[in-house]
Parts: structure tokens; C-alpha cells; sequence
């Protein structure tokens, strides 16, 4: 069960000095024990939920707002003497406590009364006691159960700040450790990128010498296919029917099944054979020299990145 207590320090609108003791329990009940030490006098009374809704209906307002006003007027701590206003009044049998609020225009508002019985002082003094008591060993509860909160959690942050440390020295190893990985890798890298410069130029040379190569043997293909012409014109010569035989071919024509072929000179066979090699040679070498022209251009790229890192 949650309850809302409170001590006050009063002053009655007669002037004397009291305490002033409230407690509102789960929103239903509300208990007003007031002390007046310089009598010895004591007046204790309650208050229902259907009496509080009685007094807001009686005053004109919602039962909230009247729970409002009565727990800023009876738990706030000090009251302000200027807002509001506190009586205890004795009719025939009882005694009737009433608090009032006063506004700027100076008018008194009524905001609530409880009837009051007188009890016995000592009897009094030690029902407050008691509650102040059973609200220390509450408040002593809590504080315990707040520190033990507090070393739990004092306890997580060690261990997290714990984790920490080894994480980050563990961070700090793989760093090295990548770093270190890292430099191999390069150092290598940089090995193998000197080795294929160095095969490029070896490359270039060979290159070089097969082009001079491929050069020589277009013009000794090309001296041979003019020395093979002036052959191929005497054999011709010397091979050539003579005017019986010429006849004789032409008048037996009908003979034939298939016409021979028109010879063709063994010079120009050479010829085409040679020009067919060395453009095939040619076009082998063009392609292979771009191949490789990309590759070390490559090469020559990661090279001068590797440089700049």
C-alpha cells in the first residue's frame, strides 16, 4: 500500500504554533493528526474517499483538482502563510480543522475540512513516533538496497573498463601484427616487381633481335625470289615445245577430259609463300608487342603505387 505522508509546521489562525501530520493512503483515505506541544493537546481524524468526493462536490470541482489543491495545501513543505489559510475550530462535540487559500485579490477560497477528535497526548506522541520510525527502517531499506545497486554497479564498470584494457591490447597486438604482415607483403611485392622490370628489359632485347631477324629474312626471300625468276625464264625457255608438238596438242584437244591447269611459275609460289610467312611474322610480333606493352604498362603502375605508399 503507497502512502503520501508529511509534517508541517503550522500556524493556526488563532496564532498558536502546531504540527501538522497527513497521510494519504492509496488515494483513499486521508489521515490529519495535529500536535499542539505548548498544550499538550492532541486531535486526530479521517477521512474517507466518499467523504473527500462529498466536499469536492459541495465546493463545485472535480474530484482530481480537488485532490490537487488539498495535497499542495496540506504535503507542501513550508506552506506559505500568504496562500493559505489554517483554523481548528470546537463545535459542540468535536473540532473541526479547515484549510482555505486566499488569492491575489485577497479572497478565501474553502478547500477542505475534517472533523477531529481530541486523543491522548502520550498516546499520540507515540503513534508519531512509530511512524517515524517504521519510515526510517523503510527509508534505511531503500538506502541499502540502493547502495548494493550502487556496488553492483560499480562492479560492472570495473569489469567493463577490465574488458576494455584487454581488448585494446589486443587491438594493439593485431595492429602490429597486420603491420608487420603488411611491410612482408610489400617488401615482396616490390622483389617481384623488380624481377618483372628486369625481364621486361631482358624482353625487349630478344624482341629487338627478332625484328633485326625478321628484317634479314624479307630481304634474302626477297634477293632469292629475283634470282629464281631469271631461272624459271630460261627453263621455260628451254623447256618450250617446239611448233610440231604445239600443233599436235592443239588438234588433239577433244582428247582431253579436263583441261590442264595455266602453269604457274615456282618464283611466284616462293614469293607468296614468303610474303605470307613474314606478314603472319609481322602480325604475331604487333600483337605480341601490345600484349606485353599492357602487361609491363601494368607492372609499371603497381610499381609506382607501391612507391607512393
Amino acid at each position: 500500500m503507497s502512502a503520501n505522508k508529511a509534517v508541517l509546521k503550522i500556524h493556526l489562525q488563532n496564532e498558536e504554533e502546531v504540527f501538522l501530520f497527513t497521510e494519504y493512503e492509496n488515494k483513499k483515505k486521508l489521515r490529519i493528526l495535529i500536535l499542539n506541544i505548548q498544550k499538550n493537546e492532541a486531535f486526530s481524524g479521517y477521512a474517507t474517499e466518499f467523504d473527500l468526493r462529498a466536499q469536492a462536490a459541495m465546493i463545485r470541482t472535480t474530484f482530481s483538482e480537488f485532490i490537487r489543491k488539498m495535497t499542495k495545501a496540506l504535503f507542501q513543505s513550508p506552506p506559505d502563510c500568504r496562500e493559505y489559510i489554517y483554523s481548528l475550530e470546537k463545535s459542540s462535540d468535536a473540532y473541526i480543522f479547515k484549510w482555505k487559500s486566499v488569492d491575489s485579490y485577497e479572497t478565501v477560497i474553502n478547500l477542505g475540512n475534517l472533523k477531529l477528535d481530541e486523543i491522548d497526548y502520550k498516546f499520540a506522541i507515540a503513534d508519531v513516533l512509530q511512524s517515524v520510525s517504521s519510515e526510517l527502517l523503510s527509508l534505511n531499506e531503500k538506502v541499502q538496497s540502493l547502495n548494493a545497486s550502487l556496488q553492483e554497479s560499480e562492479n560492472k564498470k570495473t569489469e567493463a573498463l577490465n574488458l576494455l584494457a584487454l581488448a585494446t591490447h589486443a587491438k594493439e597486438n593485431l595492429e602490429r601484427e597486420m603491420y608487420a604482415k603488411f611491410i612482408l607483403v610489400l617488401n615482396e611485392k616490390k622483389r617481384k616487381i623488380r624481377e618483372l622490370q628486369l625481364n621486361k628489359k631482358l624482353h625487349s632485347r630478344s624482341s629487338n633481335n627478332k625484328r633485326e631477324k625478321s628484317c634479314e629474312n624479307k630481304k634474302s626471300y626477297h634477293e632469292y625470289s629475283e634470282s629464281s625468276d631469271e631461272v624459271d625464264g630460261n627453263l621455260e625457255t628451254a623447256n618450250k615445245p617446239g611448233p610440231s608438238t604445239s600443233s599436235k596438242r592443239s588438234s588433239m584437244l577433244f582428247l582431253d577430259d579436263v583441261e590442264s591447269d595455266v602453269p604457274i611459275k615456282q618464283s611466284k609460289i616462293r614469293n607468296r609463300k614468303a610474303i605470307n610467312v613474314a606478314e603472319f611474322t609481322s602480325n604475331d610480333l604487333k600483337s605480341t608487342e601490345k600484349t606485353e606493352e599492357r602487361f609491363f604498362q601494368c607492372i609499371d603502375e603497381e610499381a609506382d603505387l607501391l612507391n607512393h605508399m
